[in-house]
């Protein structure tokens, strides 16, 4: 009876908190379900979400109902782990959107209850599945088209990045580029030139399209900067951390700090904090200014 109460309630509730954007509230509440009355792991992960939020409106029966959030998430990360290792093996279409979608749960899950400390990450399992989910649901260009069940997810990243070429094209984190640029060229360097860059380009869009101000901008910076192109998450990991790598995560979490938070975030963009400037030495410190006010 409890799962009918969690579906109930997502229908009615959870669906409507996720996100600012239309667009994705109505994939919530219709591709989602419909993906998930297909697919076992992508229904518990969307009834361990559902539990997480009445708990939150419920503090009452908080513990109970994490208690089977917990279980529902656990069965559904073992379930995926055995599709991913078959995945490559065909091109189904449908299993693809199942772990596109579960990759989106992870994100929500980690943001509940992941560690966002720097110091306290290693490896940690979501950005294995956040990364690698992600990775083979794109590998199909099938869901790209209008038919595909998650296209309205892809098509409002897509718009995301679209809208960089509508901005004026004005510079705002000019110190962090300057000082990345006059960095010594090393293994590195084009990792921190394109994650700042990256970074720019997201400050541009939400500085001048304040309706834009989603913090789903930072999950999307986030993929972006660990890519083909170098990943910039692993050069801020551990005790060797880079300092060049950390004063771009310090600007992204200042960044973060000004999106309004929602329910599911808000532990999340606390734990962020200053991003890394404590682990920052004096020099690498004068590289972190305050950031350009919005309108």
């Amino acid at each position: 009876m409890l799962d009918l109460e969690l579906i109930h309630h997502w229908t009615l509730y959870t669906y409507d908190s996720l996100t600012v954007s239309p667009v994705i509230r109505t994939f919530w509440l219709r591709n989602a379900a419909q993906i998930g009355f297909r697919c076992d792991f992508v229904m518990r992960s969307l009834l361990a979400l559902s539990a997480v939020h009445l708990a939150t409106l419920n503090p009452a029966r908080e513990e109970a109902l994490f208690r089977h959030a917990l279980k529902h998430h656990n069965t559904s990360t073992a379930a995926t782990i055995a599709s991913i290792h078959h995945i490559d093996q065909v091109e189904d279409i449908a299993m693809r959107e199942n772990l596109f979608l579960y990759s989106m749960f992870i994100m929500f899950y980690n943001a509940l209850f992941g560690r966002p400390s720097r110091k306290e990450i290693s490896s940690p399992d979501w950005m294995v599945f956040f990364h690698g989910s992600r990775s083979i649901a794109l590998a199909s260009m099938a869901l790209h088209t209008t038919t595909s069940l998650t296209h309205p997810v892809i098509g409002y990243t897509i718009g995301m990045l679209a809208d960089r070429e509508r901005t004026s094209k004005k510079q705002y984190l000019s110190t962090l580029l300057a000082r990345i640029r006059q960095t010594e060229l090393n293994e590195h360097y084009e990792t921190y030139l394109h994650a700042a860059e990256e970074l720019e380009a997201t400050f541009a869009v939400l500085a001048e399209f304040p309706e834009s101000r989603d913090i789903f901008h930072g999950f999307l910076w986030m993929s972006n900067v660990s890519d083909h192109r170098g990943d910039l998450i692993a050069l801020i990991q551990g005790h060797n951390a880079s300092q060049e790598a950390l004063v771009v995560y310090t600007y992204f979490c200042k960044i973060i700090q000004r999106l309004p938070t929602r329910w599911w975030s808000e532990k999340w963009v606390r734990g962020l904090k200053d991003g890394a400037f404590a682990s920052l030495d004096e020099e690498h410190r004068t590289w972190v200014v305050e950031l350009p006010s919005w309108t």
